[in-house]
């Protein structure tokens, strides 16, 4: 059996006309800043682990690749002169290495590849495009 106790009316103090108002805004306002830090706290640390994420990358791989006794940093400064066969036999020999065994300088060049041969072919076309000759087909062609 469940006792419940009367409370006499002696027993309650009277309320001030505004108090609930003022206790029921201070509830909502704990309810907004707990609705508000779920949602911040999460967006906060997904934008820090973002914006420091580059940072670490770079880091630890700067830090640790040298493949063929030559760093990443050496081969990226490099690489339009490798692709140029500017360098002497001994460096080409070092990035062609490197290159071998590190993916991202590899995927780096082979971007600068694309890069150079799209914006050359469409140099070329839009040359082809405009001139009057009539053999430019013939020049494409021989081209490719």
């Amino acid at each position: 059996m469940v006792r419940q106790q009367i409370f006499a009316a002696a027993d309650w103090d009277p309320v001030t006309p505004g108090s609930l108002n003022g206790l029921a805004s201070r509830i909502r306002s704990r309810r907004r800043r707990r609705i508000v830090a779920k949602v911040l706290v999460p967006v906060a640390a997904i934008i820090l682990f973002a914006s420091l994420l580059p940072f670490l990358a770079n880091s630890s791989t700067d830090s640790q690749s040298n493949y063929g006794g030559i760093a990443c940093s050496e081969v990226r400064s490099n690489l339009n002169s490798f692709i140029a066969k500017d360098l002497d036999q001994e460096r080409m020999g070092a990035i062609a290495a490197h290159l071998r065994e590190c993916r991202q300088c590899r995927q780096r060049m082979e971007a600068m590849l694309r890069t150079e041969v799209v914006s050359s072919d469409k140099t070329f076309l839009d040359f082809c495009a405009l001139s009057s000759l009539d053999h430019s087909p013939v020049l494409a062609a021989s081209i490719r």
